[in-house]
């Protein structure tokens, strides 16, 4: 988040607020030995469950913090590190915060207040921040930093040399920490992930999304933790099962499932002390102008708000304060901004960002809020997401683009329509009204509203007073595609389906070429596993290269540990012909599952009844498939392209250290070059080739033809001009 600075500051009480203060871009692993960079915490109510979960104040001691940008939900766990660790240099701020935190919860701010007391009370906090390519390595690395600020370095050292390769290495980890905990006092131990999110989009992007099970594992762990307290926090901007949009059905399910293991906490900040916050953003961006709303039409909407449903925790008085402060933000905008937030935030598009995007010119009405987010609810296609409130809303903006006041219910409407975990919510016909209405006059809009519902955009169902953009059939397509894919499955060709959709690649030993001028390679072909049992013996495939053949690689298929190891020995012991490189994954690959869903979502957008049952089914269809192609791609990939989480390469019996495509070039030249080592060197492109082009066929048929016209002459005639 990038927000516009402001030095203005204003009085609130006693306290003078700076209102950028709010706004500092906070990193738990960068700020964990800094405590002035939590001066300016405010706790609210909302914090206070999150606070509770990270000190071990509740049963439950794994889980999901869903929170969307510019929340202070990373601000908040900055500040937990820092009481859970209780360092001296922290001693004067966390007295100070304990202060604050005591006026929204007695029991949170009497823990803090008491361990701020006694410094002998300390704990160790791992910090892990985004991507992380091993679980075990993290932790590893952040549980010796922590030890670092709390004692020095030499206390980590027994760290350096445990092993970091699998999750239970990770669990080998903590029990260390729990060991040294003991010896060393400390309370309690959390684990506090930020921008999991992160960890969570690499996973996808690489198609590891198997990895995640690690996690599972840790979890289970750390709740069955009794003697020092354990808990483990993941800090996400949206829903887990959001970041598996582009992965198979499969791991989607798996995700499930580990979700399942986590309480989720959405840390959607709805509290009075973020619309209060909000209030003061907007009255510091005023500065000294008076706000163009007296005070009686402040306390008139205050009133019609709460008839309406909206801001039930304040008294009409406070709200009426609130409203005064926040204009020329409408009171069904300044409801609806953070809810929506929670829901489709990125990095550029939060709550704060909108507050300083929009000009103080105007009234701010839910309008301003739809078109400032639309294009990360276009983008937000994952399970539950907004894409397809916004695409109905699209849709129905397109029948009305020459009326103003339809254009803006439809928006209000959507936005109204939006739950905050992935749900439908209801909106009476009352309360559409009053937030299109904001600071202007009802008549029009009720008329809007009725032309609406007239012309069946709107549908208003009258037995619950609930008014919705119509949007036909809620189809369950990811429930179609599971039958779908359990009709595909039986016969499903694997090896076909790949060679057709993701055709492995024909590699140039380039080096050898260019010495030799000539252009040989070697074509790519996948194989399974299982093929190989059915096999007399492995020298049928070297059997099946042709004459012709400079080589082949051989792409193994292995979509389980127990096929990663029949693959190994059929690569080190049967496969050695001196023509043949083997390429196994360097784990096991879910290909299988992903090729089925792409397979069965091609069926499906031709399943004509399907398609048109429900007018935003093929569009749908069309994003899963492209999601299910990338994701297919992604693992192909991995099987495919030499690199870091690449294949291993194996020849004649022994694997190959290959670190990029021009490695494998390298090696592939020295192959190359043993097996055609006498091959002779002609420079000349028209003689050296496999296959003469069409035009060399031709010239060579009419010089055959021209010998045989002229049988017996002793001499050709010689040409014109010569």
């Amino acid at each position: 988040m990038s927000p516009k600075k402001t030095k203005r500051t204003r009085k609130s009480g006693s306290a003078t607020i700076h209102a950028e203060s709010f706004l500092k871009s906070i990193n738990l692993v960068f700020d964990a030995d800094q405590p002035t960079r939590i001066e300016h915490f405010r706790p609210t109510t909302k914090c206070v469950s999150l606070i509770r979960a990270m000190t071990a104040h509740d049963d439950d001691r794994a889980f999901l913090i869903v929170a969307p940008y510019g929340t202070g939900k990373s601000l908040t766990a900055v500040y937990t590190l820092q009481m859970i660790e209780n360092r001296p240099d922290a001693s004067d701020v966390l007295k100070d915060l304990a202060g604050r935190l005591k006026s929204v919860s007695k029991e949170l701010g009497g823990f803090a207040e008491n361990r701020a007391k006694h410094p002998d009370r300390q704990g160790i906090v791992l910090a892990l921040h985004g991507s992380c390519e091993s679980l075990a390595i993290a932790l590893r690395n952040a549980a010796s930093e922590s030890i670092q600020r709390l004692c020095d370095g030499r206390q980590a050292r027994f760290l350096q040399s445990m092993p970091v390769k699998t999750g239970q290495d990770a669990i080998a980890i903590l029990n260390a920490l729990k060991e040294k905990g003991s010896e060393k006092g400390f309370d309690r131990i959390v684990v506090i992930w930020d921008e999991f999110g992160r960890h969570l989009e690499t996973l996808v992007a690489d198609g590891r999304g198997e990895a995640l099970l690690e996690l599972q594992l840790l979890a289970e762990f750390i709740s069955r933790s009794s003697d020092i307290p354990i808990t483990l926090g993941l800090i996400l901007h949206q829903g887990l099962l959001h970041y598996a949009s582009n992965a198979p059905q499969g791991v989607r399910s798996d995700w499930k499932k580990i979700e399942g293991r986590f309480r989720t906490i959405q840390y959607v900040d709805d509290s009075k002390e973020i619309y209060r916050l909000v209030g003061e953003v907007m009255a510091d961006r005023r500065g000294e102008r008076t706000p163009d709303i007296s005070k009686r039409k402040a306390t008139d909407l205050a009133k019609s708000a709460q008839e309406s449903g909206l801001f039930t925790d304040f008294t009409q008085s406070e709200l009426s304060d609130l409203l005064f402060a926040a204009f020329p933000l409408e009171p069904a905008t300044l409801y609806l901004l953070p809810r929506v937030s929670a829901r489709v935030a990125q990095n550029e598009r939060t709550l704060f960002s909108f507050l300083y995007h929009e000009s103080l010119g105007y009234s701010i009405s839910p309008q301003h809020l739809y078109n400032y987010f639309s294009p990360a609810m276009r983008a937000d296609t994952a399970v539950g997401g907004t894409h397809r409130q916004w695409l109905e809303t699209e849709s129905a903006l397109s029948k009305v683009r020459d009326d103003a006041s339809q254009m803006c219910v439809l928006k209000t409407a959507c936005l109204l329509g939006l739950g905050t975990s992935g749900e439908r919510s209801r909106a009476g016909k009352s309360l559409l009204e009053f937030a299109a209405t904001g600071f202007d006059k009802a008549a029009q809009w009720t008329d809007a509203i009725q032309s609406l519902i007239d012309r069946k955009l709107l549908l208003h169902r009258r037995h619950n007073d609930d008014v919705s953009i119509w949007h036909g059939t809620d189809m369950d397509l990811r429930g179609k595609l599971e039958d779908e894919k359990r009709a595909v499955a039986p016969a499903f060709d694997l090896l076909q389906f790949l060679n057709r959709e993701a055709p492995p690649p024909a590699w140039k030993p380039v080096e050898y070429n260019d010495r030799r001028f000539i252009r040989r390679y070697l074509l790519g072909e996948y194989q399974t596993v299982t093929q190989f049992d059915s096999f007399v013996n492995f020298q049928m495939l070297i059997e099946q290269l042709p004459p012709d053949s400079d080589g082949k690689v051989i792409y193994l298929l292995a979509d389980s540990h127990k096929e990663l190891e029949a693959a190994v020995v059929i690569a080190k012991e049967h496969l050695n012909d001196a023509r043949i490189v083997v390429a196994l994954p360097s784990e096991p690959l879910p290909l299988l599952d992903a090729a089925i869903e792409v397979a069965s979502l091609q069926r499906m957008q031709l399943n004509v009844d399907l398609v048109e049952s429900d007018p935003l089914a093929l569009q749908e269809l069309q994003q899963m498939t492209d999601d299910a192609r990338n994701h297919l791609q992604k693992l192909v990939d991995r099987l495919l392209r030499p690199g870091r989480s690449g294949p291993r390469w194996f020849y004649q019996g022994t694997e190959l250290t290959i670190s990029s495509s021009r490695a494998l070039r390298s090696s592939l030249s020295a192959m190359i070059e043993e097996v055609f080592s006498s091959t002779p060197l002609i420079n000349n492109e028209m003689i050296v080739r496999k296959r003469p082009t069409p035009t060399m066929i031709n010239s060579r048929k009419k010089l055959l033809l021209g010998l045989l016209e002229r049988h017996g002459q002793e001499d050709f005639p010689r040409c014109q001009g010569a």
